[in-house]
């Protein structure tokens, strides 16, 4: 895993582009390159995991100089596309590493290449003779692109730092901060900066004569939209996931499996000590003094796995220290707190390992969100009926719990049902909440794509896997893993396994509203029925109490008359009525709102010109 930054026609020195690249550094300590070609330049972070020599340092060039590559993942089936490049192109390789044969496969294949390859990655390759800079992001959009266009001006990097260190800080986009409040994360394309846009995954983008022209090379609804039935799908499932495992073990470093006693993780940790032939290091999160302690399965499972299994304490002194500098290191506002211990456990595996497995994708892959089953309420027929009457009744209800029900409705269409499901099972500030108390940011309450031949709960999962789990979950990972140069490869999100997955039918997925249903039966091929039958906690510290106590001095820095005043964001009653509700009338699940609110402000003080 590396940090790639690159420019064209960005007037700056040598010197410049240099220091923000030593910005990325986190994200590659072993090596640090720099290509200067007057009108562009190139800048690359190493983290060594396969060929560790320095041969494999980047950027790299082709034979012939012209054409040089900027790359930051993993190819797991390189050695499939090297063989084929030396039999039938009869092309000499000088290295080991798999850079290298994306450059030789741009040079056979032509720019669609791409769709030869498995793995996670951001690509850039660049064509010093014509000038034109050829930008890849993989197909889930597990790798991170950003990137910046003005005039005939390009500059692109793994994170937002490098290019805000590059052309300094832009105004804010109002929309995104709406969307911000709304679920929780920016998506895709917009980030916090107007100028800064997150390239889209699954795409390749041209840049050439000052104009950049993206396109889509895979989209996951094409494989929704072409159901397929299939002969015994948990079989071919667990072959696909044991391949997707053995793959993602390839490495000259050593590996391991992030364990948090879950479905996900556990078949994940199995299936690599399997494959791997000896124990593999499983990390294990806990937190001190919490009821939601996973440890005692954990421990468990890594005894049925054959893992090494390692514990990390989260000291509740030691995380809060490290919350700030959490934050920041997201570079916009992101309010997903598991970032908190995905980055302790990093911090922690880094000393063993320099390559970790994770579940990540399971529940987007095989339905294992309470929400699902929320949406197929939903959509009952009945209910649709009954709708204006519940809603009305439940809000009417003096328990929060009901009120919270009420505002699972939605009266909106259905393409803007999707994220406000989500938004409001979440915990977040509603479209209308936002249009009538948040005055200084835009509306941002577009339509997401709705397919009408599919139902609302298929409909939901697709808007999960392009967006919640691209732009929070596997966010959160790439921040929190590589802020300590830990490299986390994620099997459950291998593009044959999503794409069967995709086309399989819906009837064979969701059997009586039981969650995971079809995973629930592969795992029946490793462990004991009832295993797994318990409550789902995730990986999430101790936030409702930590923003009472120990967190609170963020809201009185943050959330003060004064800052709301100043930001100009938000209505001041508004917010001192949230703060109410949460402070003093004990709504906890509501925290979500505080912890929005504090991150927005304080974002927009730290990064936005004066």
């Amino acid at each position: 895993m590396c940090g790639i930054l690159g420019s064209e026609n960005l007037r700056v020195s040598l010197e410049e582009f240099t220091e923000a690249t030593k910005s990325l550094v986190h994200r590659g300590p072993d090596n640090t390159g720099i290509k200067d070609f007057q009108s562009a330049f190139l800048g690359h972070t190493r983290l060594s995991i396969i060929d560790l020599s320095e041969e494999a340092n980047q950027p790299m060039q082709n034979r012939s100089g012209r054409y040089w590559i900027l790359f930051n993942g993993e190819i797991y089936n390189y050695l499939e596309i090297r063989s084929d490049l030396q039999q039938n192109h009869g092309y000499e390789f000088l290295t080991g590493s798999d850079t290298e044969v994306l450059l030789a496969a741009f040079e056979v294949f032509g720019e669609g290449f791409v769709t030869r390859l498995n793995g996670m990655f951001s690509i850039v390759i660049y064509d010093s003779l014509e000038g034109v800079h050829y930008l890849y992001r993989d197909r889930v959009g597990i790798k991170p692109l950003y990137y910046m266009q003005k005039g005939d001006t390009l500059v692109y990097s793994s994170e937002i730092k490098a290019i805000i260190a590059l052309v300094g800080s832009s105004k804010p986009d109002r929309m995104a901060l709406r969307s911000f409040l709304n679920i929780g994360y920016i998506p895709e394309p917009l980030t916090a900066y107007g100028d800064i846009r997150k390239f889209p995954s699954g795409s390749i983008g041209i840049y050439k004569d000052g104009e950049l022209n993206i396109r889509h090379f895979w989209n996951s609804s094409d494989y929704f939209l072409n159901k397929r039935t299939h002969n015994n799908p948990v079989k071919q499932i667990l072959r696909l996931i044991e391949n997707s495992v053995s793959k993602r073990l390839i490495a000259d470093v050593p590996v391991g499996t992030f364990l948090s006693g879950g479905i996900d993780s556990s078949l994940v940790t199995l299936l690599a000590n399997r494959a791997y032939g000896t124990k593999l290091p499983a990390f294990h999160v806990s937190f001190e003094n919490s009821s939601y302690d996973e440890s005692v399965y954990a421990r468990d499972i890594a005894r049925r796995c054959g893992a090494e299994y390692h514990e990390i304490c989260l000291r509740e002194s030691e995380a809060l220290e490290q919350v700030e500098s959490i934050i920041d290191n997201y570079d916009e506002p992101f309010a997903d707190p598991s970032a908190i211990p995905t980055s302790m456990i990093s911090r922690y595996a880094v000393k063993f390992v320099k390559v970790s497995l994770s579940g990540d994708g399971g529940d987007e892959l095989f339905y294992g969100y309470g929400r699902y089953q929320i949406g197929q309420f939903v959509s009952n027929p009945l209910v649709k009926i009954l709708k204006p009457i519940l809603n009305y009744g439940f809000s009417k209800l003096p328990s929060e719990r009901f009120k919270r029900i009420s505002r699972m409705f939605h009266t909106g269409s259905q393409g803007q049902f999707l994220p406000h499901l989500f938004s409001q099972e979440q915990g977040f500030f509603s479209q209308s909440e936002l249009d009538q108390h948040f005055p200084g940011l835009l509306d941002s309450s577009q339509d997401v794509p709705y397919y009408k031949q599919l139902n609302l709960v298929e409909n939901q999962n697709i808007f999960d896997i392009n967006s919640y789990l691209k732009d929070d979950l596997l966010v959160k990972v790439d921040r929190a893993s590589m802020q300590h140069s830990l490299e986390v490869r994620v099997p459950l999100l291998d593009h044959e396994l999503l794409e069967y997955i995709l086309m399989t039918p819906f009837k064979e997925k969701w059997k009586n509203g039981t969650l995971k249903h079809l995973l629930k039966e592969v795992m029946l091929n490793y462990f004991p029925p009832g295993l797994f039958n318990r409550p789902k906690w995730g990986l999430s510290p101790p936030m409702v109490k930590w923003l009472r106590t120990d967190l609170k001095y963020l809201a009185d820095q943050y959330l003060s008359v004064e800052v709301i005043e100043s930001c100009g964001l938000v209505n001041v009653k508004y917010a001192e009525y949230i703060k109410q509700q949460y402070y003093i009338r004990g709504v906890d699940h509501w925290y979500y709102r505080i912890w929005t609110l504090i991150l927005l402000h304080r974002w927009w003080l730290n990064n936005t010109i004066k």
